[in-house]
């Protein structure tokens, strides 16, 4: 699902700055993970016994008896955990129904839940937390998120509870739990929201409408581009009544690393290649559909239509005619029930594989977070069939479980069946890299960047070019803070 930014007009750039980033959570660094509470349980040993046995005829025998005691597990101590989530009102109402279940199970359990702390706000504040002295027992971290908070030592790793626990990292796609691995250990568990698959979706009738084959999407980027005209009707005055595809459509920047250069960065030598011609040919493929209506156009398209797969946007009022997307869209166009006949497919790449991604939001426990064992008892208690049932018909939105995806029905919404299948039938599952700072450092210069290429004329080269110097100092910046 995509982030929710903040309303208070600070870029998240500049706060993660202002902040302190890299001095707060530095001197937490040297923080070790506290090691989890042993449980103690009435000892179970099962050993065979030889009993004596006087029997008729003074004939000794020995019979082998097996002896089993039954263990019994003492209760965590009560404790009222203070929880810190992504979402609000479905989402909310979601967690609050699972977290009211893991309260029934524990006696002297509580949750608090704090909503809304996504994006901007949520990092800034967890910091703030974290520099106090105060954080949260439980935060939901993005998937972009994970090298920026693993790097820093701001999170507790959770393999010491993962040695023990009926959690397997098996049970989890490893390109997505690789967001947050860190050294070899796991610190985040993403049972709360994951995409599933990414796809390139069309409307069948308008397909048909132009002459397009209606079961077969594009097969390579230039191919997606005539498509796109094709579909596209403007009026008299060139205004957009139809648009083929809004490349950044619910995507923000993010087109540019899966579609064209999947090699942006090298974690090894930390790295930008963002200059690359893979990546200059996609920022002008981008922004040439701009170009094409006129950006004031565009805007102004943007402007009566909202994003992704809500009532009001382009896709569902029948106002374009494709869009990319994750397993959310199959729901949400299901959700609105509309005569719209869906075709799905793989999105094209530059280098023609079949690539998918999955982002989603993981539950982490942050360095210093006061009830650590409580803490993981509620990550345990979430990660089951049960809650991801509840967030998919609560929320509208569930994690890439893989216990949960193989049992639930997908036959409901057109197009889901494909989505979830996609990541085991894909060339690639593709994750951004773990860059020490936040990729929203890249995906805030880049959307800007293309505003200043439709508008300003600026060159793909060079807005590329004055990106990834200055990402590439804050990068350095934060390598030489960790020493």
């Amino acid at each position: 699902m995509e982030r929710q930014e903040s309303d208070n007009g600070m870029s998240r750039r500049e706060f993660l700055r202002r902040a302190g980033v890299l001095a707060g959570a530095v001197a937490l660094a040297g923080c070790a993970a506290p090691t989890p509470e042993v449980i103690e349980k009435e000892v179970v040993v099962e050993k065979i016994v030889k009993e004596t046995v006087e029997v008729e005829k003074q004939v000794v025998v020995e019979k082998e008896v097996e002896k089993v005691v039954t263990a019994v597990p003492r209760v965590l101590a009560p404790a009222t955990l203070n929880v810190w989530i992504n979402w609000s009102e479905r989402g909310l109402d979601a967690i609050q129904q699972i977290s009211a279940g893991f309260i029934a199970r524990h006696p002297g359990m509580q949750v608090e839940i704090l909503p809304s702390m996504g994006g901007t706000e949520g990092v800034t504040k967890l910091l703030a937390s974290l520099a106090a002295g105060n954080p949260p027992d439980l935060y939901t971290g993005h998937a972009n998120d994970g090298g920026m908070f693993t790097s820093r030592g701001a999170i507790l790793s959770q393999e010491p509870y993962l040695a023990t626990s009926r959690v397997k990292k098996e049970d989890f796609f490893e390109a997505q739990l690789n967001r947050y691995t860190h050294e070899g250990e796991l610190y985040g568990i993403p049972s709360i929201e994951g995409a599933a698959g990414q796809a390139l979706l069309w409307n069948k009738g308008m397909f048909e409408e132009v002459g397009l084959d209606p079961e077969v999407g594009p097969s390579t980027l230039e191919e997606t581009r005539e498509w796109s005209d094709m579909l596209e009707i403007l009026d008299s005055a060139g205004n957009v009544v139809r648009l083929g595809l809004h490349p950044r459509d619910s995507r923000g920047w993010s087109p540019l690393d899966w579609w064209f250069d999947r090699e942006w960065y090298d974690p090894e030598t930390q790295k930008l290649n963002i200059t690359s011609p893979n990546m200059i040919y996609g920022v002008d493929w981008i922004v040439d559909f701009y170009r094409h209506v006129g950006p004031e156009k565009m805007v102004a398209f943007r402007q009566e239509y909202g994003r992704s797969m809500r009532a009001n946007s382009g896709f569902p009022r029948k106002a374009q005619a494709m869009i990319v997307g994750g397993y959310y869209l199959c729901d949400q166009l299901h959700t609105l029930d509309l005569d719209i006949e869906l075709g799905l497919g793989w999105m094209p790449t530059m280098d023609g594989k079949k690539v998918t991604t999955m982002r989603g939001w993981f539950w982490l426990m942050p360095v210093g977070c006061p009830h650590p064992d409580q803490s993981w008892q509620y990550i345990e208690d979430f990660t089951t069939v049960e809650s991801a049932f509840i967030l998919k018909s609560v929320a509208g939105y569930w994690p890439s479980y893989k216990p949960f995806l193989d049992l639930a029905d997908w036959s409901e919404s057109p197009g889901m069946q494909w989505m979830i299948d996609s990541p085991y039938q894909a060339d690639e599952i593709y994750m951004a890299p773990p860059l020490p700072v936040s990729t929203d450092e890249v995906e805030d210069r880049m959307d800007s960047g293309m505003e200043r290429m439709m508008f300003e004329g600026v060159s793909a080269e060079e807005m590329l070019t004055e990106v990834e110097a200055e990402v590439q100092k804050l990068i350095d910046q934060a390598i030489a803070a960790l020493g």
